[in-house]
């Protein structure tokens, strides 16, 4: 477990790592800061400042402590798999990190985007971070007064914290970090940022938060802050843990930074909950997709029921009841060795904590759904179709997911791998991939459901082409679709210029009833507005007969190709 000892507050002076032109970043030349005179501030400043003296690195990454190359490395393993799962950004985004302490992971942002700003309660850490970044041209830190007051509105892509506001003892000082990250973030912008939600820390006797154990959130707290701060909630994870995790966004559209949508998979969630001997599942699932529960809550029976007393056989049984097989053998050790005696039931806590919220976890209950490119959705109905499925191609990416499941649930292992392929991408696996989704079925009690996920989400076979000339666009809608010659919208997904996907499905359902040869005809009439040559009708007339393409792909042929550009 990472423990980060990263914070903020107090500022009077600003940093820079590198002589740069203050002109070109969205810093405020005009700010004198003073330091403000409040106990907490002065307090925390003292407080990580004496912790950095002592030994920084184990202050902010405890785990990875024993050497600069451990404790870099830990740095680019959590921008990638922690801060920005799911968020991605341009090469021309600006980042900004609140609570940097000796910018562990500021060096890895700065590989990936324009500029990365730091701000940190403590001198001392600022000092570490000047050391530690000196090779980096576009990091820039400062010490802050509990504000980020040197940086113009709506200058910054990203903002982000992590492990820190866990150490803050008051609310008003988060609430204030969560205005001005409003106020500096572009239209559009993200925030994303961690709080300890263990709330029922508070209730033991004698608990008091201070600069290290800082204070815990509820969903409905943090929430409120957020709405406060006029920030929009797009994704929340790890209610009531030490790692309760919330993305949210500036209003308004553009920036460099996006963030990918997520959503419950109902089905394996329930699943889930139904092998660890959560009571309800189906009922719970629903409470936590609706957000008035938690995982962590429902899965608590873990912590009290009969599990085994050794700490390997404990860890091994998580695993087995909700992934279906064992840790291998790094992570054995990894939560072996974070569970002692001494305090065996809050440890075994954390460690619920840290499975749960982690990145396996996530994935498999709450995945990246991407959007399906309209010339797959429509393949994709055509196919389920044939097979007696009916579906709408406005489906969703989980609705996809449960009526092809649905399809292959009962098949034999190879069997469910090719039509699962066929069903989503017209063809057959190729020998590797065959091999490899055979073996995930045998491995994964979640294996068929997981398969048709991971092949739906696949990357399209052929880039999106340029739009088309826009003269050869307004015949195209002047001779099928008049009502999109009014349209503003943007290309939608798969689309290489707006209402191409509409184009389409009225194209398919026209010619509903025509032979190959005559939806061929009718296509190069439509679109191309000339009949098709001998050549090419027989060409796609035959590969429609024999299936090996589908109506759909034929029309994204057409609509991409280069004569409609020409």
């Amino acid at each position: 477990m990472c423990l980060a000892c990263d914070n903020h507050g107090e500022a009077s002076c600003f940093i820079s790592i590198h002589a740069v032109s203050r002109g070109s970043l969205p810093v405020r030349d005009d700010m004198h800061p003073t330091p403000r005179q409040d106990d907490t501030q002065e307090r925390m400043r003292r407080d990580w400042d004496s912790r950095a003296t002592k030994d920084y690195r184990f202050f902010i990454a405890s785990g990875h402590a024993g050497s600069d190359e451990a404790f870099l490395e830990s740095g680019r393993q959590e921008v990638e798999h922690v801060i920005l799962d799911g968020i991605v950004l341009s090469p021309q985004a600006v980042v900004l990190e609140i609570g940097c302490g000796a910018g562990r992971l500021l060096l890895p942002f700065a590989e990936r985007v324009a500029h990365v700003f730091g701000v940190d309660i403590s001198p001392r850490m600022i000092s570490r971070a000047r050391e530690l970044c000196s090779s980096a041209r576009n990091i820039t830190v400062s010490v802050t007064d509990g504000t980020l007051a040197e940086f113009q509105d709506a200058s910054i892509d990203l903002v982000f914290s992590y492990i820190v506001f866990q150490h803050i003892p008051e609310e008003r000082s988060i609430a204030e970090y969560l205005r001005e990250a409003a106020r500096v973030l572009r239209p559009g912008g993200i925030f994303r940022f961690q709080v300890d939600g263990r709330t029922h820390v508070m209730e033991r006797s004698g608990w008091a938060p201070n600069t290290y154990d800082g204070i815990k959130f509820a969903a409905s707290g943090i929430r409120k802050l957020v709405a406060d701060a006029r920030l929009e909630i797009l994704e929340e994870w790890g209610m009531d843990t030490h790692y309760y995790w919330i993305t949210a966004r500036s209003p308004g559209a553009g920036g460099h930074a996006r963030l990918l949508v997520r959503d419950f998979d109902r089905t394996l969630l329930e699943e889930v909950l139904r092998r660890v001997g959560a009571d309800r599942p189906a009922e719970r699932s629903e409470r936590i997709i609706a957000g008035n529960e938690s995982i962590r809550r429902a899965v608590a029976c873990l912590e009290v029921s009969k599990m085994p007393s050794d700490s390997e056989a404990f860890v091994r049984d998580v695993y087995l009841r909700v992934l279906g097989r064992h840790p291998d053998a790094a992570a054995l050790s990894f939560h072996v060795g974070n569970l002692s005696s001494k305090r065996l039931q809050e440890d075994r806590g954390e460690f619920l904590d840290s499975f749960f919220m982690g990145r396996v976890v996530r994935d498999l209950v709450f995945p990246v759904v991407p959007s399906i490119p309209w010339y797959r959705r429509e393949q994709i109905t055509e196919r389920l179709a044939r097979r007696g499925a009916h579906t709408s191609s406005s489906a969703t990416f989980l609705e996809y997911v449960d009526l092809i499941s649905q399809r292959i649930s009962t098949m034999g292992t190879a069997d469910a791998v090719d039509e699962c392929f066929d069903i989503i991408l017209c063809r057959q696996p190729d020998a590797e991939a065959a091999n490899h989704y055979r073996h995930m079925l045998e491995a994964s009690p979640f294996g068929r459901r997981l398969l048709v996920r991971e092949v739906l989400a696949a990357q399209p076979d052929r880039l999106t082409p340029a739009p088309p000339r826009q003269e050869n666009v307004l015949r195209l809608t002047e001779r099928l679709s008049k009502e999109l010659l009014a349209t503003s919208k943007p290309p939608a997904q798969g689309e290489s210029f707006p209402g191409e996907a509409h184009i389409a499905s009225c194209l398919l359902k026209a010619g509903i009833t025509d032979d190959e040869p005559g939806f061929v005809q009718q296509a190069y009439m439509a679109i191309l507005g000339r009949s098709a040559d001998t050549e090419g009708e027989g060409h796609y007339s035959g590969l429609l007969k024999s299936r090996a393409l589908s109506r759909s792909y034929f029309l994204r042929e057409l609509l991409w190709c280069e004569e409609l550009r020409r």
